[in-house]
């Protein structure tokens, strides 16, 4: 009997579907590999984003002190952050209306007499920095009631939360009169806490990015 050539070299059908088989699970687990890293490398780098900028207002900002106070003395620390309230710039009066949500930069200057850092004026566009003042970038985010006698415009910076361990916020509360913070503020007014002082110790220390708190 004589065989067709195309019969005697085709292969039986169970045999193609092993080798199908084996070759889709490859792909998959390439692409499951591939998805994968992706993901690893977008983490990466949404950690870098955040930390890049902090680091470099840490090594290279200007360092000023201010002093903070309890908003409420009784509930400063809730859940797992403190409520930070600026004594000098929190709260600031302003001679021309100033709109919610409005970017604000402050100028600080260093009292000679004190050594304090007080506020010097507000400007709505970067102002030009004069000798050793420094500017303060933040955002309105509360203004007087129409026909108020109250100009106060409340304006935060970005620092108002200090996070704190678990457990820590109850302790600290009961000790909690006055802090001294140390913030550091680059040349574009992005400021980042960078010490944290209670009776004269250091609390936080925010270059030490792992774990910032001392016992």
């Amino acid at each position: 009997m004589r065989l067709d050539n195309r019969t005697a070299l085709r292969r039986p059908e169970h045999t193609l579907k092993r080798d199908v088989l084996p070759a889709r699970a490859s792909v998959a687990y390439v692409v499951q590999r591939r998805q994968f890293v992706a993901v690893v490398i977008a983490q990466l780098l949404m950690l870098t984003c955040f930390a890049v900028p902090k680091a470099y207002t840490l090594a290279t900002g200007r360092i000023v002190t201010l002093r903070t106070v309890p908003v409420d003395p009784c509930d400063l620390f809730r859940g797992e952050y403190a409520n930070l309230h600026y004594k000098e710039i929190s709260q600031v009066d302003s001679k021309h209306p100033l709109e919610s949500g409005q970017e604000i930069y402050v100028v600080l200057h260093q009292s000679k007499r004190t050594g304090n850092w007080e506020l010097k004026g507000l400007s709505s566009t970067i102002p030009v920095k004069n000798g050793a003042d420094v500017i303060l970038k933040g955002k309105v985010v509360s203004v007087p009631w129409d026909g108020s006698n109250d100009k106060h415009y409340t304006i935060e910076y970005g620092v108002e939360r200090l996070y704190t361990p678990r457990g820590k916020s109850a302790e600290l509360e009961k000790r909690a009169k006055e802090l001294f913070v140390d913030l550091a503020i680059d040349g574009l007014g992005t400021s980042v806490i960078k010490q944290v002082r209670l009776d004269g110790r250091t609390i936080y220390d925010g270059t030490a990015m792992l774990n910032p708190f001392r016992d």
